[in-house]
């Protein structure tokens, strides 16, 4: 156990190292938690516009993932849904088509709701 008989092996230098090691972190937990506040922010914009915020945060997931782990994780899947006897026969986008999605493979927001459907999948 460390006490105060034990301070004189912590010399100044070291307890320098310590401070600023310490100081940084510091400002990264408080860099991350302005981050995520403004995660935040964002997610309740693209509520306000009548987007599923929950979904946008599965694209997001998705689209962050490796595409060769986020296709063996979707092939698991598949092996599990098989197992438990639900259809899998239902087209799957391929994990680099997640990566690459843009503004024109999305109707537009007009589209959806004039005949209340889903959106399709590319």
């Amino acid at each position: 156990m460390f006490d105060e008989d034990d301070e004189h092996l912590v010399d100044a230098q070291t307890a320098r190292l310590l401070r600023t090691f310490v100081e940084r972190i510091e400002r990264l937990h408080a860099e991350r938690d302005h981050l995520a506040k403004d995660i935040s922010d964002i997610y309740a914009e693209v509520k306000a516009s009548g987007h599923d915020a929950n979904a946008v945060k599965t694209v997001v997931k998705l689209r962050r993932k490796d595409p060769a782990a986020l296709q063996r994780e979707q092939a698991l899947v598949d092996v599990y849904l098989r197992a438990l006897g639900v259809d899998t026969s239902s087209a799957r986008m391929a994990p680099d088509d997640f990566l690459n999605l843009d503004d024109d493979d999305f109707p537009s927001e007009m589209e959806g709701k004039a005949t209340g459907a889903s959106p399709p999948l590319p």
